[in-house]
């Protein structure tokens, strides 16, 4: 490995350092929250995470939502209860073993979901006027090439 190699490995280590600094900031900063109906539910992303899993996979078990959420159980259950008391979820006994709970979005919960996500270009739309045009374009050329990168990493395996 030649001197070049390793100031290269260097670079991209702190890059990769810095972009796993941010990543968590930006969707944490950018999130539910910042849309009107997140804003007046008080959603989380993580409960918009399980309401747009249980869109997806409505009537799971906790622990199916846990594993796809990949938060632990205990987490899950928390996250559940706040969207129930605010009748977004419900839990249902299974039909055929009562000792099984499902999980179930309700009418209101997808019109939540639904509305969420008709905001959340809005949003975005404001946060983009704040950057020049110039940033705009380097941010999304960088996005699109970091999505490339990912996609030829999944390919290979």
């Amino acid at each position: 490995m030649s001197i070049s190699d390793w100031t290269s490995v260097a670079s991209h280590e702190d890059v990769i350092l810095r972009l796993l600094g941010l990543l968590p900031q930006v969707l944490t900063r950018v999130g539910v929250h910042r849309t009107p109906t997140g804003a007046e539910l008080g959603l989380t992303n993580l409960q918009m995470g399980v309401l747009g899993a249980l869109l997806h996979r409505d009537g799971c078990t906790m622990s199916e939502l846990a594993e796809n959420q990949m938060v632990v159980r205990s987490g899950a259950t928390r996250i559940v209860n706040d969207l129930v008391r605010a009748g977004l979820v419900e839990r249902q006994a299974d039909a055929a073993d009562r000792r099984v709970v499902r999980l179930r979005i309700t009418p209101r919960g997808r019109e939540v979901v639904a509305t969420v996500h008709r905001e959340a270009p809005q949003v975005l739309g404001i946060i983009l006027a704040r950057m020049s045009e110039s940033d705009q374009e380097a941010l999304l050329r960088g996005l699109e090439s970091f999505v490339r990168a990912v996609q030829a990493l999944d390919e290979r395996a």
